[in-house]
This record gives structure tokens, C-alpha cells and sequence, in this order.
């Protein structure tokens, strides 16, 4: 069941005269909005819907083709506003470009819930550009049944050696133990640490860096592979990778199926690993998790040092990241000199995490090899569960389709992403600081 806009009762809208851009109607019923010369230029149309009494979720989509926009389609705007009688805002939610087909992209909103007593108005203009246009068309309002919920349950583990002298093979069992009892325990979803058939071995360079490392996939974690699949419970783990004369620190997701869902190769070394001759990766990626549906990504341990790894893992769609990891060297106390003694403050890792999963409204699950701070955090910023020296495995029950929402109505996590405005961090990605290394800021 669809509805069609009122277009002949759309209306111009801007904040004030100056700014409005110059709106004009085309015989076929599409909506042109020119930029008015200003560099502040931002309005449009407000496009009025009438929907029927049974519709109450909505998917709200609109084309649009533009030419000569200062930030190309980030000077595109496009929103589901619920209006009172009164006609003040009660609530809104952003279009985001779902789909290009020639010049024509499709902006679509999430799943809207119909507040009583409210009608929908489709907002469309542009926004901060003193040249281009755009040409809208094509509104559609469809009904869309009410979000399931999708419960999860996700732990974070770890597991430290005990008992004869350790090795690849007895790291490995001991791991694969571990799993046993997270997935007796129903565990969906694991994490564990950092490099764990590595763990306790030291930190040779040279051959003795590429005798640790494994292949993938290959015997040491076919046996991964097979207990995923027997117990149906996907998981993730980081292992140092033997491929042709490089190794690298990768990390594996495996699915439920028993299958390598994503592999990442972590891009942020630790000096040490750079000095041992682990080679990095170069990319960050999501992978959706089947069969639970959810979208998953990775980083390792020193890629938490900079924020915009976890943001680009969940700007490729992650709601859950997972990140196996042996320590953070700002969860220490601070030092004067490498001396010092530095003891791990559980207080500072944890609003490390914290700050990543509230940053970009997803779950965190952190695996550390010691164990102390492992721990789920929630997309609100929330401690799920941790690790506080008695537990090598802690669980979370969420649902991720319990989202929490911005004031004005939106998850927060569509605000997030909304209001960025990427054409003007070019600087956040140069590599060059703007003083030298180790100078002193007066």
C-alpha cells in the first residue's frame, strides 16, 4: 500500500527571504530549487502527504538529479517531518541516497512510527550553495511492517595460560575450550583477544616471527570453523597470518555457518610489530552476519588509538564492533619517562570504550588477553558487562534493533551520520602534523 504527495499543496519553505533559493514548478509536477547567489542559501519545498488512517510504519523515498552544487549531494536535504495540527514539528527523520540510476539518485528514510494525530510533510531543498540546482520527483510513501526486534547475546573472552609450557597448539585448545563454554552458555556472537595462538610465546622478529604465524584458512583454524558451525555461534579472534614472505595481524570473523565471514588485517601496527617485520593492512570493512542479520566489523588493538578506525567500520554499516585486544597504552597512568611504572587504570579503558561505542552509536565487544576490561559497552555509552578480574567470560543480552532516539525524534545514530559534512575534514586526512614530533606547544 502506497500514498501519493498533495504536490499541488507543496509550499516554499526557507528559514528567511534572503536565503530561500528560487523555487519554480515544472508542467510534469517535479519540483526545481536553484541556489539564490547566496553562500547561506538553504530552502525548498515542503511536500504535503495524504496517507490513509492504517498506515502507521512508513518508508518515505524521493528522486532527485542536481547539476553545479558547490559540495555536489551534500548540498542535497531531504526529510519526513510529522507535523501537528498547529503545524510545529513533532518529530523527523533524515532521507539518506540509497540508489543511483543515471543522473537520479533515490533518497529513503528508515522505518517511520506515525505519531497520533499527525500528518507527513517530505522536506526537499538544498543547502549552503551559491550556485547548481536540483529537480525532485517521485515521492512515494509505502507502508513497511513494524522492526522486528533482533535479540543477541555477545560476550567477550579470554583465557590466560596455565599448566605446561605454552604453544600454538595448546593456545589454540585452550581457546577452542573457551568457545565450548560460550557456546553452551548460547553466546550468538564472541570476540576473542588479540593473536591468541601467539600468547605467552614472546616476540621473536625475524623466522621466529613467521614460525608463530599461521595460515588462513588452514589447521589451526579449520577447528574454529567446525565448533562455529556446531554450536551455531559466530565469533572473532585475531591471529598472527603467514601469507607468501609477509605476516600480518588478522583478525576473523566467523559465522555461524562455519564460515570466514571477513577477514581484516590490522592497519595500525604497534611499533614493536613494525619492528618485528608484521606487514599492515590498508582497509576497514563490514560484513553482514548471517544467519542473525546483523553487520559486524573489526579493528585490533592499536587501531582503537585512532578514532577514525572504528569510524569507517561503522560507516561501511556496523552496529557491532569487535575488537580483540592486548592493551591500550592510554588505559596506563601517565609517565615521565619509558621507566616509570605505568599500572593499567580499568577507569580510563573504559571510557576509552565507551567513547568509541557512543561515538558512533554501535555495540563494542573488547577481548583483552589479560582479561581485566573485557567488556560489552552499549551504543548509548553504556557498561553492559566487564571483566573485572574473575570473569574470562562476560555476555550481553541486547536487541539491536533498539535504537535510542535524538530528542527531536530520529535514532541517534541517524543524526550521527546526517549531520556530518565529510567535504570539510580533507585536513583530518593529511598525515603531516602541524608541528614536529615530540615539540612542545606553547
Amino acid at each position: 500500500m502506497s500514498s501519493s504527495p498533495i504536490s499541488a499543496d507543496a509550499q516554499p519553505w526557507g528559514p528567511r527571504n534572503e536565503l530561500t533559493p528560487i523555487l519554480a514548478r515544472s508542467a510534469n509536477g517535479n519540483l526545481r530549487v536553484e541556489s539564490n547567489g547566496s553562500a547561506g542559501c538553504y530552502g525548498g519545498w515542503d511536500v504535503p502527504f495524504s496517507l490513509e488512517d492504517q498506515l502507521r510504519h512508513l518508508l518515505v523515498s524521493v528522486r532527485v538529479r542536481w547539476a553545479d552544487l558547490q559540495r555536489g549531494p551534500a548540498s542535497l536535504e531531504a526529510m519526513a517531518l510529522w507535523v501537528r495540527p498547529d503545524m510545529t514539528t513533532h518529530s523527523w527523520a533524515p532521507l539518506e541516497v540509497t540508489e543511483q540510476d543515471g543522473d537520479w539518485s533515490t533518497m529513503r528514510s528508515r522505518v517511520l512510527e506515525r505519531p497520533a494525530g499527525c500528518k507527513l510533510i517530505v522536506r526537499v531543498q538544498i543547502r549552503w550553495s551559491s550556485t547548481g540546482w536540483s529537480e525532485w520527483a517521485d515521492w512515494r510513501v509505502d507502508q513497511a511492517s513494524a522492526p522486528d526486534a533482533l535479540p543477541m547475546r555477545l560476550a567477550a573472552g579470554s583465557s590466560k595460560t596455565t599448566g605446561p609450557t605454552p604453544s600454538i597448539t595448546r593456545n589454540r585448545d585452550r581457546f577452542l575450550e573457551l568457545c565450548r563454554r560460550a557456546g553452551d552458555d548460547n553466546v550468538d556472537l564472541l570476540c576473542l583477544p588479540e593473536t591468541i595462538f601467539s600468547q605467552d610465546l614472546g616476540e621473536p622478529s625475524g623466522q621466529g616471527l613467521v614460525e608463530q604465524a599461521v595460515e588462513i584458512p588452514g589447521e589451526h583454524i579449520a577447528p574454529f570453523l567446525s565448533l562455529a558451525k556446531e554450536y551455531e555461534m559466530a565469533l572473532a579472534f585475531s591471529v598472527l597470518e603467514r601469507s607468501g614472505e609477509l605476516v600480518y595481524n588478522t583478525a576473523l570473523l566467523i559465522d555461524a555457518r562455519g564460515n570466514i565471514a571477513l577477514k581484516y588485517r590490522k592497519v595500525h601496527l604497534a611499533i614493536r610489530e613494525a619492528w618485528r617485520g608484521v606487514t599492515p593492512g590498508d582497509s576497514f570493512h563490514a560484513a553482514r552476519l548471517e544467519p542473525l542479520g546483523a553487520h559486524v566489523g573489526l579493528n585490533i588493538c592499536m587501531d582503537s588509538s585512532s578514532p577514525e578506525s572504528a569510524r569507517l567500520v561503522a560507516a561501511a554499516g556496523a552496529e557491532i564492533l569487535l575488537l580483540p585486544i592486548e592493551n591500550d597504552f592510554r588505559a596506563t597512568a601517565w609517565r615521565a619517562t619509558p621507566e616509570e611504572s605505568a599500572p593499567f587504570s580499568l577507569p580510563r579503558w573504559s571510557v576509552i570504550q565507551q567513547s568509541r561505542a557512543l561515538d558512533n552509536h554501535m555495540y563494542v565487544v573488547a577481548a583483552r588477553n589479560a582479561g581485566v576490561g573485557s567488556g560489552i559497552f552499549g551504543p548509548d555509552g553504556t557498561v553492559l558487562a566487564m571483566d573485572y578480574g574473575d570473569s574470562p567470560l562476560v555476555t550481553a543480552d541486547v536487541d539491536l534493533h533498539d535504537l535510542r532516539r535524538h530528542p527531536t525524534g530520529p535514532p541517534y545514530r541517524d543524526v550521527i551520520w546526517y549531520q556530518r559534512r565529510p567535504e570539510v575534514y580533507a585536513d583530518l586526512v593529511a598525515r603531516a602534523a602541524t608541528y614536529a614530533p615530540g615539540e612542545t606547544r606553547n
